[in-house]
């Protein structure tokens, strides 16, 4: 017997947006990514955070530039929060040992480590804003498919990493 596919006549309430503008309620049903996907994605954004959590502290004390203590000093917070959060999602989707500690990849630690070794405020700054932008952007775009894009998994995790 051939299978057909459901008809749906769903129509928001007052034009408002399907499924909170996240995609079509077809898009939804499809298949999304595997867990061990997201899990590896979330351990990138944990890792991100915490290398840029830990270098931010660590310029805070040689800054003369009290504004720029203060900046630092909050999103190092951020970055603790979302460390925390990350944390706590890929315990739920995993077994331990979660593996957190582990660098994810060579190339990250490498584009860290040069950051981290700025020599000038300015560069420091440039490339912890970029470092906010570019691992959760640049994973992102490797690990989800075209059909993949409308993920419950995938959306929720990358909503919650685009906090900081």
């Amino acid at each position: 017997m051939p299978q057909t596919e459901p008809s749906f006549t769903y129509r928001s309430l007052h034009g408002l947006p399907e499924v909170a503008g996240l995609g079509t309620i077809k898009e939804m049903m499809k298949p999304g990514l595997a867990v061990a996907d997201v899990v590896d994605f979330l351990k990138r954004c944990h890792y991100s955070l915490q290398r840029l959590w830990r270098m931010l502290l660590s310029r805070i004390t040689a800054e003369p530039v009290y504004e720029l203590k203060m900046a630092w000093s909050r999103h190092a917070y951020l970055c603790s929060e979302n460390i925390t959060a990350l944390r706590d999602r890929v315990a739920e989707m995993r077994h331990p040992p979660l593996g957190l500690e582990k660098v994810p990849h060579d190339a990250l630690r490498l584009f860290f480590d040069e950051i981290q070794t700025a020599p000038t405020t300015p560069d420091f700054s440039a490339g912890s804003i970029a470092s906010m932008r570019a691992p959760s952007s640049v994973s992102m775009g490797r690990s989800m498919s075209a059909s993949a894009r409308g993920s419950h998994c995938e959306r929720s995790s990358s909503r919650a990493s685009r906090k900081t």
